[in-house]
């Protein structure tokens, strides 16, 4: 209470138009409306007020956009009449397991087939496959070239292991999605999988690429032990994360972190509990053991402390320093 009167002339009141937080006048005397307009160009219409950066940048953009050429070619390299779903395999691309190295490989060189093969780039007027010998190298000869079966094995194994039927061919190995068997449609792979698989051809690409630049031997077993330990590396600094954010909000008293996103992100790899424990599946767990051995360090989050004990910075008591 500041005793402090304002008189208010005995004026009719008009409604006030905002927008946002801030009023911007009578609505009868402002144009243009701030909700009295709206515009059509994207996905939903939006009011003035629901204007951003953002949906103003994409609104401009929308009339340059064009399909990648991609969507069109792969089909046609594959000769497959199956549709491909797009929409589907982009917001996999980008995980919270893989970095912007770990897909920018497959990104460049598979999915948008930047990569420099022998049927562009003969190597000493050699234009056939640089690990067969046999065959005209092209990006889609990899998934089915004799030397690199033996990479992909045991990723179609793991998919075997943990539930995911089906008939893998071409597109599994090169897109990361299987055949539908209800309609001529593909299905992405799970999103664990998925970023398992960017990974595994970040280092397939580096061993094809050393073969003709370092004139160095591919091996399978080199590639599957830099892409588990790649993956270990991801999974154990999610653990690490969400493990604090769980801390964090165990302190402070709030509701922790719902751990079905993160579920979600590595199934069927691996899953989180309430708890924020980390329990991977047993075929990952084996097939990284093989390839790892001694060397694998695929940590489990520790024990949580009970709630009902206090933070260790409740124990801490200042004394008065002696001379």
């Amino acid at each position: 209470m500041t005793n402090h009167y304002i008189d208010i002339p005995d004026t009719p009141l008009m409604e006030a138009a905002r927008w946002g937080r801030a009023v911007m006048g009578p609505a009868e005397f402002i144009y243009p409306h701030a909700k009295g307009w709206v515009i059509n160009s994207l996905d939903k219409p939006y009011n003035l007020t629901q204007l951003t950066v953002k949906r103003l940048t994409a609104i401009f953009r929308s009339p340059l956009e064009v399909s990648p050429t991609c969507t069109t070619s792969w089909p046609e390299r594959l000769k497959t009449q199956r549709t491909i779903p797009w929409d589907l395999l982009g917001p996999l691309i980008h995980s919270p397991v893989t970095t912007t190295k770990d897909i920018h490989s497959w990104f460049k060189c598979i999915l948008h087939r930047g990569m420099a093969v022998r049927r562009v780039f003969p190597m000493d007027g050699n234009s056939h496959c640089r690990l067969c010998d046999t065959f005209i190298e092209r990006i889609e000869h990899f998934a089915d070239c004799s030397q690199l079966r033996t990479t992909f094995e045991p990723f179609i194994k793991l998919l075997r292991d943990m539930g995911i039927t089906g008939q893998f061919d071409d597109a599994t190995r090169l897109l990361g999605c299987t055949p539908s068997a209800h309609d001529l449609t593909y299905t992405p792979l799970p999103n664990g999988p998925f970023s398992l698989l960017l990974i595994l051809w970040k280092f397939i690409i580096l061993g094809l690429t050393e073969v003709d630049t370092n004139n160095t031997k591919y091996s399978a077993d080199k590639v599957w032990r830099l892409t588990l330990t790649r993956m270990v590396e991801r999974c154990n600094a999610l653990c690490y994360t969400h493990q604090l954010r769980v801390r964090r909000a165990m302190i402070r008293g709030t509701t922790p972190p719902n751990p079905s996103k993160l579920t979600k992100t590595l199934a069927p790899i691996a899953r989180v509990d309430r708890e924020g424990h980390f329990h991977y599946s047993q075929s990952f767990v084996m097939l990284a053991r093989q390839h790892l051995g001694d060397n694998l360090r695929l940590e489990q989050a520790p024990q949580l402390p009970d709630a009902a004990s206090k933070p260790f910075s409740s124990t801490i008591a200042f004394v008065k320093a002696t001379t």
